[in-house]
């Protein structure tokens, strides 16, 4: 007897046989699994869920990505609570509070962009002034722009040149936050 396929859900859960749950812009079973949620293709359907923006806090497990100061180590708390939030507006999106949180703990360009994206929200709600004395940028500032010369240079490393889907995924998260 034939086993019924599945119609719906993402390719990484019909290739694996198992029920996806259809969560945007990756699932929560993907996610949950550490694997990579080849998405829906063009068509595809989908429900949003905020569960994973407001889930509890950032275990760091299975990071490959250890935080150089104390700028870097506030980082994720307030991209996720903060950042995310805003970014997603009404739409509940899990692609700035879930996914772009569990890749910059194993991808360092998606680290170093989400650090500069986090340091200018930052400057922007706490109101934070931009230059020190004589005109020269001021702590945050160098902080921002370190991060994301590191997140440029992660991504002229060698590995991205050959174009697999895996770099494209980690240029194109990178890019977003940059």
């Amino acid at each position: 007897e034939k086993a019924t396929k599945v119609k719906s859900g993402c390719r990484t859960c019909k290739t694996r046989k198992v029920k996806c749950d259809e969560g945007r812009p990756a699932c929560a079973r993907c996610l949950s699994s550490g694997r990579v949620c080849q998405g829906y293709g063009i068509w595809g359907g989908g429900n949003t869920s905020l569960d994973l923006v407001r889930s509890g806090p950032i275990k760091h497990v299975l990071s490959t990505i250890t935080p150089e100061s104390k700028d870097e180590l506030c980082c994720l708390e307030w991209f996720r609570g903060r950042t995310a939030v805003k970014l997603q507006g009404p739409f509940g999106s899990s692609f700035w509070g879930s996914l772009v949180i569990r890749a910059s703990l194993e991808e360092p360009s998606i680290f170093c962009a989400m650090q500069a994206l986090r340091s200018v929200h930052k400057r922007v709600t706490v109101g934070v002034a931009g230059l020190g004395s004589e005109g020269d940028p001021d702590r945050l500032e160098q902080f921002t722009l370190r991060q994301y010369s590191k997140a440029i240079n992660h991504l002229l490393q060698p590995q991205f040149v050959s174009g697999d889907k895996a770099s494209l995924r980690v240029a194109l998260i990178s890019c977003m936050l940059l």
